[in-house]
């Protein structure tokens, strides 16, 4: 059997399948994609296809939009926090600073310059945004759980053993864990010794 990928989601499809089982899409144009079947795109962290919508992907647990793991994001967050109160830090003391100086040449006196805010503030900010911009960089991503190549499962459908990792059986086409008929509650597929 002939395989090829489908042009609208990338999945791995039959040839002479006149549908694809990811999108329901004609796997040679790309068109014609059916409603209800699951939007395919590719986690930014470590390439995996996931379903759009996606909080955190299967394979390296980061969110599949921005790549991140949660204790990433959870840095991004923090640098901008810091980068925020740096900012106000800062301006909080030059406003004081020009207050006072302000007062001071309406009537005489002495004015107060604040340049431990203004200092600490912008040291502040320039940390957060050196954090932020470290965090953002971090592109290798290890992988929670990768399938094993090796690992087989016997079709639902058919019977053949199949790849673990095939979304669909070499033998009858269809989906190896639910035999093309869908999945029924509970039903989990059987892994065989290799």
């Amino acid at each position: 059997m002939a395989v090829t990928k489908c042009a609208n989601c990338g999945a791995v499809v039959n040839s002479e399948a006149e549908g694809c089982p990811e999108c329901g899409a004609d796997p040679r144009t790309g068109e014609g994609a059916v409603a209800g079947f699951a939007v395919v795109e590719n986690c930014a962290g470590c390439g995996a296809s996931v379903d759009a919508g996606t909080e955190r992907c299967a394979n390296c647990g980061a969110d599949p939009r921005t790549g991140l793991t949660a204790a990433q994001a959870a840095e991004v967050n923090h640098a901008a926090a810091m980068m925020g109160w740096g900012a106000v830090l800062a301006v909080g003391g030059l406003l004081l600073t020009l207050i006072t100086y302000a007062r001071v040449s309406q009537g005489g006196g002495t004015y107060f310059v604040a340049y431990g805010p203004m200092i600490a503030g912008v040291i502040l900010f320039f940390m957060g945004l050196s954090k932020s911009s470290k965090t953002k960089s971090k592109t290798v991503v290890t992988p929670k759980a990768v399938i094993d190549p090796q690992a087989v499962i016997t079709c639902a459908g058919c019977g053949t053993t199949v790849n673990a990792a095939a979304k669909e059986c070499p033998g009858c086409g269809a989906d190896p864990r639910t035999g093309g008929g869908g999945a029924k509650p509970g039903d989990s597929p059987q892994l065989d010794p290799i």
